[in-house]
């Protein structure tokens, strides 16, 4: 641990740790669609916001594509011009990214760790990560067989938020932590015996009278997911060092889970509104932190201004970038792959 015994309070001369977790296919579907489940899907992360700044984002993918959700927030970049479909990775990031958050805080004397409980492999994380400004990665070959819990064939968030805590106690310098969770991951078809939950919509029956299995699993999924945030959230609140944790989904669940849901609410999603179609891509999230921070909702936003707004509430660092951002989103509030809202309200759809 560190040589230095914080107060828990936030003062120029001192530099929190910043946890950052982006939950695999995290959603709040109920916000749009109207449900009711046999138990609560999230109870803790209900209670949580109320103490938290809180929102929703638009991001620029659906069902799919977390590593183009994961740049957005690491860099302050729209992917809304870039090839649609492509992995950012791939195509696109091929040298040091000046603006990236791993990039600023390690220069800000952080020790920054990317964390993701899959292969490195994975959307070239391995060997784009380090131009992202990261200095170390754990991966799936990195946890403990004999300690780490699964849940379906994906290592459950409770392992990936154990391995965390145990980088946060290893750490002597003041840590920026980034986290790309994998229990939520598709496919919902089928329910394992590991899944602790098992969720129903309630008087929600197919034609034939079964029940909807797909979003069944999801919402159970989602529920051990409330476990795990709990547990890493009572974890940080009794450290003594000021932390902040932003946690946000990556995306919403494809259309397995989604598409029946919209039926039991007269909708298709081919007949979705305007209106509709644009809630599909967003997501909730949530910042927290150990020490008193003032709460406040910021509804209309997205996944590249998150950053700007946490660094200019709490200040933290910014590039010039990154405060050109803080004022663009004052006349665009949201920028995605879809379109982007003005200050007014009015939302204009990208053309090719």
């Amino acid at each position: 641990r560190r040589d230095r015994i914080y107060e828990r309070e936030a003062t120029e001369d001192i530099k929190p740790n910043v946890i950052c977790i982006m939950s695999e296919a995290y959603s709040n579907i109920s916000d749009f669609q109207d449900i009711e489940t046999s138990e609560p899907v999230t109870p803790f992360m209900d209670t949580l916001r109320e103490q938290s700044m809180y929102g929703n984002m638009a991001v620029s993918v659906f069902g799919g594509g977390t590593c183009n959700t994961e740049f957005e927030f690491l860099t302050g970049f729209s992917v809304s011009s870039l090839l649609p479909g492509s992995s950012v990775y791939t195509l696109y990031v091929n040298d040091e990214v000046d603006s990236a958050l791993p990039m600023l805080f390690r220069e800000n004397g952080y020790r920054t760790v990317a964390l993701h409980p899959f292969d490195a492999q994975w959307w070239d994380r391995e060997s784009r990560y380090p131009y992202l400004g990261f200095d170390e990665f754990y991966s799936r070959d990195d946890f403990d067989p004999s300690t780490t819990s699964y849940v379906r064939n994906y290592i459950s968030d409770m392992s990936c938020f154990h391995e965390l805590t145990d980088i946060f106690e290893s750490s002597s310098d003041p840590l920026f932590l980034f986290c790309v969770t994998m229990q939520n991951h598709a496919d919902y078809s089928t329910r394992y015996d590991n899944m602790a939950y098992d969720i129903h919509l309630t008087d929600m029956v197919d034609d034939n009278g079964e029940p909807y299995v797909y979003a069944e699993n999801y919402l159970s999924l989602l529920r051990e997911s409330d476990d795990a945030l709990q547990y890493l959230i009572t974890y940080l609140s009794e450290s003594s060092e000021p932390t902040i944790v932003v946690f946000f989904g990556d995306h919403q669940p494809n259309d397995t889970v989604a598409a029946p849901i919209l039926n039991l609410n007269g909708m298709t999603t081919k007949t979705l509104t305007e209106d509709q179609l644009k809630l599909r891509y967003e997501v909730p999230y949530v910042i927290w932190a150990n020490y008193d921070i003032q709460e406040e909702t910021v509804e209309k936003t997205s996944l590249n201004y998150l950053y700007s707004i946490l660094a200019d509430r709490l200040g933290f660092p910014m590039t010039g970038y990154q405060k050109y951002l803080l004022d663009l989103s004052e006349e665009i509030p949201a920028l995605c792959a879809q379109g982007y809202w003005t200050a007014d309200g009015s939302f204009y759809e990208l053309k090719d």
